[in-house]
């Protein structure tokens, strides 16, 4: 598939006249981007729009990695990243919107016994 913007907007609307946005959540971490998951798509009205999660993620699944790699922001080391991918079809504008994961460690106390 295409990763262009243009042409993943152009194939989701292939796809379904109705596909206005898509939200895609994704997470990763341990060295390796994790998975692509809770895809959503909505009309206009913010309406569910019925379509394959499968058929949705081949076709903006090259695209958002190309996301990541313009952000820089995602980092799946460690701890991880995880977050939200939204593409407004009908506007050709994407966002994303990334959280590094970090782990804390505190102490809740000694105790003898």
């Amino acid at each position: 598939m295409s990763n262009t913007k243009q042409e993943v907007c152009k194939q989701l609307k292939e796809l379904d006249q109705r596909i206005s946005i898509v939200e895609i959540e994704y997470s990763g971490s341990g060295d390796s981007f994790g998975d692509f998951y809770n895809i959503y798509v909505t009309d206009a009205d913010k309406n569910e729009v019925n379509v394959s999660q499968g058929d949705v993620q081949s076709i903006v699944e090259d695209y958002c990695f190309e996301v990541f790699d313009m952000s820089g922001q995602p980092d799946f080391n460690n701890d991880g990243s995880e977050g939200t991918i939204t593409i407004d079809v009908d506007n050709m504008v994407t966002k994303l919107d990334n959280y590094r994961l970090y782990m804390e460690r505190e102490s809740t106390g000694e105790e003898f016994f």
